[in-house]
């Protein structure tokens, strides 16, 4: 694997990780939601022979290749932010 590859994906990580971040009010789940979603992304985008490198990378910055988003979430929580829909900003309840 290229020296090059690593680093341009490495960047690409880094920008989903702060862009996950940016928004989620400092709910874990949420980020880690949006995080998910963009790495899967970025990941369909990486070549085979670079598969195994660029999803170790994404795991060392956070990514869980098994999450279950169903499984973070409660049932009576936000679907958009996973949080109390007492509690939760998005706007959405009543």
């Amino acid at each position: 694997m290229s020296d090059a590859f690593i680093e341009a994906f490495a960047a690409r990580i880094e920008a989903a990780y702060q862009e996950a971040n940016r928004g989620c009010g400092l709910v874990y789940e949420l980020f880690a939601s949006n995080f998910q979603h963009a790495c899967e992304v970025l990941l369909e985008s990486v070549p085979d022979e670079h598969r195994d490198a660029a999803l170790q990378l994404a795991i060392a910055k956070g990514y869980c290749a098994d999450y279950d988003e169903e499984a973070v979430f409660a049932d009576d929580d936000c679907p958009l932010t996973g949080i109390d829909p007492y509690h939760c900003p998005c706007g959405r309840h009543e």
